[in-house]
């Protein structure tokens, strides 16, 4: 890059900005849909747009002569630009023109935008020269801040046009909810929405992650498709719990070739077959970062609408230990259910072993480093199996099992009786048989 170009900016549209605020106040709220004091280049205009918003939240008008006293005051003006500047912005500014300010706005954040992906190359491109990091590394760093810059978004919006949004959604079916099958969870969580994380935990072995597939195959049945982003398994063994069930051949059957027979293909062919191509598996060392590319990537084919983490101590992730690892890791998966506007399922392991009678006392410390998963979570899902207790059934094929919902910000929380099926390989409600 030819460091003698200046960066990306428009004083002019910047001045224009400001200026339409000073004639119409109006313009700011209609700014701030879009640009925040930052995304200015001139540090004048970040100090008028600062003081700008200060007056406004104080329900004054914001005028020349308000604006130049606060400004004064705090002893700023000449850093601004002077009064005479100040009074020059409104000079040849369109009165009244609200799509002009959403342009300005627009205009404004492009720039800062782009000065932000300058930042951020310039960034890698030093630390390649000084080759003191890994390159997987790198390129987790640079993928991760491009994305954070993709994503970088204002929800700044009153609650009148929030709930008006709100309304509008349910009335015209855009807010479809990624039920699970589990009759218990369904109906006190009424399903898991856009921008929700939800976290499954269980002892080791109890079938955290059959739930997790059992939730995905429920969503794809019904349009709704996901990426199932596994750090246990590769994709392969993950899709063979997906077909063993449906083509009736015990899983074990799957690691001992010898035993199958030309009939057991021919069903796990057709039960291949039956798999859907639009539902993803990402599999490896993986880090939040590339999670949330792949994710990204499904999103903007219009291929995603649930995203699965199994699970969160295995997801490669920076911290002076553990507890900081899984800090980060339940951080960043609710930031990709924030941005990808999708519920973003955690699974997790628990601390200690989970009883029905405590889900109304401390139950959420039974996470393993509970803290953010704690926070950021929308519903907390525990999955309670006794391996000692007998299995039922004609084929002895049934044992019992209880889902319970020990944190949900919408709903209520309890548990519910289930049965667990060993030749499906999933969780099925107490009245099935």
């Amino acid at each position: 890059m030819d460091s003698s170009k200046a960066v990306p900016h428009n004083l002019e549209v910047e001045r224009a900005l400001l200026g339409s605020v000073l004639l119409d106040n109006s313009a700011l709220d209609l700014a701030l849909q879009t640009v925040k004091t930052d995304d200015f280049y001139s540090q004048g205009h970040r100090l008028i747009f600062d003081k700008m918003l200060w007056i406004s939240q104080r329900n004054r008008t914001v005028d020349l002569v308000t604006l130049s006293e606060e400004l004064n005051k705090d002893s700023l003006i000449e850093k601004a630009g002077g009064v005479v500047y100040l009074a020059a912005l409104t000079d040849s500014v369109p009165i009244g023109t609200s799509v002009a300010v959403s342009e300005y706005s627009r205009i404004v954040k492009e720039k800062s935008t782009l000065r932000r992906i300058i930042n951020a190359s310039n960034n890698i491109i030093s630390r390649c020269i000084e080759e003191t990091d890994d390159p997987a590394v790198l390129l987790d760093v640079a993928q991760a801040q491009l994305f954070d810059i993709a994503e970088q978004r204002e929800s700044y919006r009153s609650f009148r046009d929030a709930s008006l949004s709100l309304v509008r959604k349910l009335q015209e079916k855009e807010l479809p909810a990624v039920q699970t099958g589990i009759k218990g969870i369904d109906d006190r969580t009424g399903g898991f929405l856009p921008e929700e994380l939800i976290v499954y935990s269980a002892k080791e072995g109890v079938g955290k992650t059959l739930l997790a597939q059992q939730t995905r195959r429920w969503a794809c049945k019904h349009g709704m498709h996901s990426l199932f982003a596994s750090c246990e398994m590769p994709d392969e063994q993950l899709a063979g719990r997906e077909i063993a069930g449906p083509a009736g051949v015990p899983r074990l059957h799957l690691r001992k070739p010898e035993l199958l027979t030309a009939e057991n293909y021919a069903k796990l062919y057709n039960a291949a077959q039956s798999q859907c191509p639009d539902c993803s598996i990402l599999h490896g060392v993986l880090t939040i970062a590339q999670i949330a590319g792949s994710a990204r990537r499904m999103k903007a084919a219009g291929k995603l609408s649930l995203l699965i983490v199994d699970y969160d101590e295995l997801v490669s992730a920076p911290g002076k230990n553990e507890l900081e690892r899984l800090s980060y890791v339940a951080t960043g998966a609710w930031q990709m259910a924030v941005n990808l506007k999708v519920p973003v399922i955690l699974i997790s392991q628990m601390r200690k072993s989970n009883e029905g009678s405590e889900v109304e006392g401390g139950v959420l410390d039974a996470l393993y480093g509970s803290g953010a998963k704690k926070k950021h979570a929308s519903t907390v899902v525990y999955i309670h199996r006794d391996f000692k207790s007998p299995w039922t059934g004609d084929r002895a094929d049934l044992q019992q099992a209880s889902i319970g919902v020990a944190k949900d910000r919408f709903g209520d929380v309890g548990w519910s009786d289930v049965w667990f099926s060993k030749s499906k390989l999933e969780f099925l409600n107490s009245t099935a048989s």
